[in-house]
């Protein structure tokens, strides 16, 4: 059964999950490829290592997530020299998710850049995290589960990328990931439910290098017309699908030519 159209501020993550309604990573799997998309529906996704750490990086930061009653940090390399090893401590932590040395110190190293950043703390003084929300858009059932959610309707994303965290870096990570299609699938449902979107920002967390650093950025209003216009072309896409029964896989057949990447070719333009 599909969860009701409305917003829910205590929804826990596994019913949000469950729902079969279309989520951002549905949208955008079907924006790259209708056939990838039709046989992934219903697949459950392996979790990454990847995705673990950044599911307890927004456990750890986000106020009012239950972080201490779900993850055990180890607070030491375990093994001989130790006297303890991480069999012993996984037992000492049952029923908790426990993270070794290396992701815990890169968790707290995270949290307490996250203090030290005023600009976000800001953010966070006024608000409510893991906010779901459920709508029809183009007569397909939607959902979207946002990280935070200000008062006047402004959603910010947590996002971890080994990516160096300069503005031209993390625009290719956005493209490339299609996190401004992501924005836009969130303001589009909360819209549906009455609340104008004010905006929609990202807090970028690094994960490579020595140490850790955090960015908040937001998203231009140019970077969000380009989301809603690929949001609306990827629905209308898949209605016609859905009405044809044809799942185009998204690759170009034939023999093709590969050149120099677009952006490779604007920088020796500029030179």
């Amino acid at each position: 059964m599909s969860i009701e159209k409305g917003i829910y501020y205590d929804l826990p993550a596994k019913e949000y999950h469950e729902d079969p309604a279309l989520g951002s990573s549905d949208i955008k799997v079907m924006s790259s490829s209708p056939a990838d998309f039709k046989a992934s529906r219903g697949v459950k996704i392996k979790e990454t290592p990847a995705m673990a750490f950044g599911t307890a990086i927004h456990s750890a930061c986000l106020p009012g997530e239950p972080f201490e009653e779900t993850y055990a940090l180890c607070d030491a390399e375990l093994g001989a020299k130790s006297g303890k090893t991480w069999k012993e401590f996984k037992s000492e932590n049952k029923g908790k998710i426990c993270l070794e040395y290396k992701d815990a110190k890169r968790v707290l190293d995270t949290i307490a850049a996250f203090k030290r950043n005023k600009d976000i703390q800001e953010i966070f003084s006024q608000g409510k995290a893991e906010v779901s929300a459920f709508a029809t858009i183009l007569d397909q059932k939607v959902k979207g589960r946002f990280d935070w959610l200000t008062p006047d309707g402004f959603i910010w994303d947590i996002k971890t990328t080994s990516k160096p965290l300069t503005n031209s870096s993390l625009e290719r990570v956005i493209f490339d990931w299609k996190y401004h299609l992501q924005a836009v699938h969130y303001m589009a449902v909360l819209a549906e439910n009455g609340i104008a979107p004010q905006g929609f920002g990202w807090i970028f967390v690094s994960t490579s290098g020595p140490s850790v650093h955090v960015v908040p950025r937001y998203a231009s209003q140019e970077l969000i017309n380009e989301g809603y216009f690929m949001h609306k072309e990827t629905l209308e896409m898949l209605k016609w699908c859905q009405e044809t029964n044809e799942w185009p896989s998204g690759v170009e057949e034939g023999i093709q030519e590969l050149s120099l990447p677009s952006y490779v070719k604007q920088r020796n333009e500029n030179e």
